[in-house]
C-alpha cells in the first residue's frame, strides 16, 4: 500500500505529555474501528520534535497485535538512538553503526514479506484464483505518527506483512495449501517482524550502556573491619535468643 504523507498542525508547547495539537481539541488517534475511536494512546509522551502522521489500513490480526504491542516503543527507541549524537563522550561512529545495522535488518525483513507474499500469488496464479480478494470485517484505520526515519520504514514493513499474511490466508481459504503449510508460510514473517523489534532493543541497549560506561557510579562505601583496637567497638555481640518463663 503507498504512504501518502498529511499535513500536520503546528506543535504546540504544553506541559501535558501529549502536545496539544490545533485545531485538534483530542490528542492522537492511533485506531479508528468502523468510525468509533479506540481510547486515545499518548504516543509523543516525552518527546517534542515534529511528527507526520501517514494514514493506512492493517487488515491481519498479527500485523495489528504487534502495531500496538511495538511500533511505539519502537519509535522511541530509534529517537533515543538519535539523540546520542548529542552526548559529548559518545563515538558517532557508533551511532552510524547501529543505525546501519537496524537499516539493514529492515531491508531484510521487507524482503522476506515482500518474497513470502510473491510465492503465495504465485500459487494462486497458478490455480486460477488471483482474481478473488479476501475481505476483512474491521480492518483498522491508522493514522501512525513518524518521529523517526527508520520508523517510517518499519511502517513500511508492517504493511508489507499484513499483506503477505492477507494473501497466504486468502490462499488457505481458497484450499490451495493446508493448515500446516499455512503455518508454516506465517512463521517467516513472524520472524521477520520479530527480527525488527529484537534489532532495535539490541543497538539501543548496547548504547545505553556504551552512555552509562562513560558515567560511572560512585563506589559503595567500605566497612571497616573490626579489629579489637582502643576505641573500636569490636565485634557485635550476638545475644542468645529468649527464653519463654517457666522453662
Amino acid at each position: 500500500m503507498p504512504l501518502q504523507e498529511i499535513a500536520v498542525p503546528t506543535v504546540r508547547t504544553s506541559p501535558s505529555p501529549v502536545p496539544n495539537l490545533q485545531p485538534h481539541p483530542q490528542p492522537i488517534q492511533l485506531f479508528c474501528t468502523e468510525g468509533e475511536p479506540d481510547a486515545p494512546v499518548s504516543f509523543a509522551k516525552g518527546f517534542q520534535g515534529g511528527m507526520v502522521l501517514l494514514p493506512c489500513e492493517i487488515h491481519t490480526l498479527r500485523v495489528r497485535q504487534f502495531y500496538r504491542r511495538n511500533f511505539e516503543q519502537l519509535s522511541h527507541w530509534l529517537s533515543g538512538l538519535d539523540r546520542v549524537r548529542n552526548f559529548r563522550d559518545v563515538d558517532p561512529r557508533q551511532v552510524d553503526a547501529a543505525d546501519a545495522a537496524i537499516a539493514a535488518c529492515l531491508k531484510d525483513a521487507h524482503a522476506r514479506c515482500a518474497d513470502a507474499s510473491q510465492q503465495a500469488n504465485t500459487l494462486l496464479e497458478a490455480g486460477g484464483l488471483a482474481d478473488i480478494a479476501i475481505h476483512y470485517a474491521a480492518p483498522a484505520t491508522v493514522a501512525v505518527p513518524i518521529i523517526h526515519p527508520h520508523a517510517r520504514t518499519c511502517l513500511e514493513v508492517l504493511l508489507a506483512a499484513d499483506g503477505a499474511f492477507a494473501t497466504i490466508e486468502r490462499l488457505w481459504l481458497l484450499g490451495q495449501i493446508d493448515t500446516r503449510e499455512r503455518r508454516s508460510r506465517e512463521a517467516v514473517l513472524r520472524q521477520a517482524l520479530r527480527s525488527v523489534a529484537g534489532e532495535v532493543r539490541q543497538q539501543y541497549g548496547a548504547m545505553a550502556r556504551v552512555v552509562r560506561g562513560d558515567r560511572p557510579r560512585a563506589p559503595a562505601p567500605v566497612r571497616p573491619l573490626h579489629t579489637g583496637d582502643a576505641g573500636d567497638p569490636g565485634p557485635e555481640t550476638v545475644l542468645p535468643p529468649e527464653t519463654p518463663h517457666g522453662e
